[in-house]
């Protein structure tokens, strides 16, 4: 829509905390120029889509630095939920783990 390159989104393997290796995790970069017009909030709807009906994937996270409230808006939107705060292996930085556990859910 833009004509150039503007960030991605996708499903990974999550490999930084140990309580979390092996989950799928949901993520995205888009390029600041372009916030505001919700390409970050489509596309993760369409990988969450993705991953519960195509992968039939019953546990997804995503995490963010505390201070980025609109990637935690997102995470809320798409389904996940908060789940803890904790401090990066690679950094000091405080970050926020949300995570959807579909299985579980669909049983309550």
């Amino acid at each position: 829509d833009v004509g150039r390159f503007i960030g991605f989104a996708g499903l990974d393997i999550h490999s930084l905390l140990p309580d979390y290796q092996s989950l799928p995790e949901i993520g995205w970069r888009i390029d600041r120029s372009v916030w505001g017009r919700r390409y970050a909030s489509g596309a993760a709807a369409a990988i969450m889509s993705f991953a519960m009906d195509e992968c039939e994937l019953n546990d997804v996270v995503s995490v963010c630095q505390t201070s980025d409230k609109v990637s935690e808006r997102i995470m809320r939107k798409i389904g996940l939920r908060f789940e803890k705060e904790t401090s990066a292996l690679n950094s000091a930085r405080l970050i926020r783990i949300y995570r959807s556990r579909k299985s579980i859910d669909s049983n309550a």
